[in-house]
């Protein structure tokens, strides 16, 4: 008989700039509106488009946690790095 265990632990997703981060360091596996991202395995993911990810974390015993909370990634809410580098500053004198 198989028996398969659940790790205690849950996958959390926090926002890094354009990234999402999972808590877990490894064994990840990345869920876009509950669709398997395919190869999407990282610590780090980059979404290119809105939705709700999530992810489940595999142990190294190969038992996996619960899937975490979906977080909600906006994609239009992202605000590219600027280069003020062409920029230029004028002042006016009275």
């Amino acid at each position: 008989k198989e028996v398969n265990y659940v790790i205690d632990t849950l996958g959390n997703i926090f926002q890094n700039g354009k990234n999402l981060k999972s808590s877990s360091e490894t064994g990840n596996q990345w869920y876009k509106n509950g669709i398997l991202i395919e190869g999407a395995i990282g610590k780090e993911y980059s979404p290119d488009t809105t939705g709700y990810f999530k992810v489940i974390v595999t142990g190294d015993n190969g038992c996996k946690s619960l899937f975490s909370m979906p977080y909600y990634f906006d994609i239009t809410d992202i605000v590219e790095d600027i280069d003020f580098s062409n920029f230029v500053m004028h002042s006016k004198s009275h």
